[in-house]
């Protein structure tokens, strides 16, 4: 996201830095830099998808709390170059309610929530992207989204079953079988077993009258004896 849709020159994500002992560098989870226009972002991101808790409400505010005051004491933030920066936080999935009100009271001019609704519709936003652009950006997690995007829908096969009724058939079957189905009624024949003069076998319908060579399996339409 910071590289396809915030433009950012430099990105570091999962930034560990506690071997530099510089206070408030020492766990960010996406630093995003835009060189030209000299503005920093530092973002918090909750990816858990049965929610962004740390225990309790009252413990993940807290939590959350303390990572804002965390950021607001990076070096990145008091640097001369990088003025002004602002901190995200960012989660799909915050419980409505006391948690989200409780956020809310935390977002003001330098913290930006990027949750529930508002993730989704960044997502859609970097889909968008991922369907626009076709080279390798370096980012895994962008490169699938190009890959789903881009990806071919397989060819719908025929159904049979869907086909539809001939008119003839009145919808008792679905579909024309020489031999077996009668067009003049719309099912198959009730076959009984006959023999002929000449001592021959043949199949007849009861229903419609037309008999069967058992021989050949051509199916023909003779007067009735009856």
């Amino acid at each position: 996201m910071a590289e396809e849709i915030k433009n950012c020159d430099f990105t570091q994500y999962d930034a560990r830095l506690a071997e530099s002992h510089l206070t408030g560098l020492n766990e960010v989870d996406v630093i995003g830099l835009e060189l030209k226009i000299k503005f920093a972002y530092l973002c918090e991101v909750r990816t858990h998808v049965r929610g962004a808790l740390y225990g309790t409400y009252q413990e993940s505010i807290d939590k959350i709390r303390m990572k804002f005051e965390r950021d607001k004491i990076s070096p990145i933030r008091y640097s001369k170059t990088f003025l002004p920066a602002t901190t995200c936080f960012w989660s799909l999935v915050v419980p409505e309610g006391k948690l989200t009100v409780l956020l809310h009271e935390l977002e003001g001019k330098d913290v930006e929530l990027v949750i529930n609704e508002k993730y989704a519709e960044r997502i859609e936003e970097l889909k968008k992207v991922a369907r626009e652009k076709k080279n390798n950006t370096g980012n895994a997690a962008f490169r699938l989204l190009q890959i789903l995007e881009h990806v071919r829908t397989p060819k719908p096969r025929l159904n049979t079953n869907q086909l539809p009724t001939s008119d003839y058939a009145q919808g008792k079957f679905k579909i024309y079988r020489p031999g077996r189905s009668c067009i003049q009624l719309g099912r198959e024949h009730r076959y009984v077993r006959q023999v002929s003069r000449t001592g021959g076998i043949y199949l007849k319908c009861t229903e419609c009258s037309s008999s069967r060579n058992v021989a050949s399996g051509v199916a023909r339409t003779v007067p009735s004896r009856e």
